[in-house]
């Protein structure tokens, strides 16, 4: 069920992501970008200064991947104050630990 509403959040959030860049390139727009070479790849930058539409883009990632560590965070709480834990065990850590912790690492980078 969890994995069915991820699903989801990941189907909606690159919908929207989708619709706000076909809604923030006015016809045109495209003519006015250059791209600049940088260490490690190529960058795009418009000629008219800053093209602030697009901070909206990272809205919807940021939301769907606040709401991953959220639910990481609450399992690990969940994990910590049982007593017991049926994860895998790996050198002396559940499983379940571990994702845990590189899900909230992730998230922190």
């Amino acid at each position: 069920m969890v994995l069915v509403g991820l699903v989801i959040g990941f189907a909606v959030t690159s919908a929207v992501d989708l619709w706000f860049v076909i809604t923030s390139i006015p016809n045109g727009t495209l003519r006015l970008m250059q791209t600049v070479e940088i260490p490690g790849g190529t960058y795009c930058i418009s000629l008219e200064g800053t093209f602030r539409p697009f901070a909206r883009f990272w809205i919807p990632p940021l939301l769907f991947e606040s709401l991953l560590c959220m639910m990481a965070i609450y399992r690990a709480v969940k994990e910590s104050t049982s007593g017991t834990s049926v994860s895998l065990l790996i050198r002396g850590q559940s499983l379940m630990r571990i994702m845990i912790r590189d899900s909230i690492m992730y998230f922190l980078a």
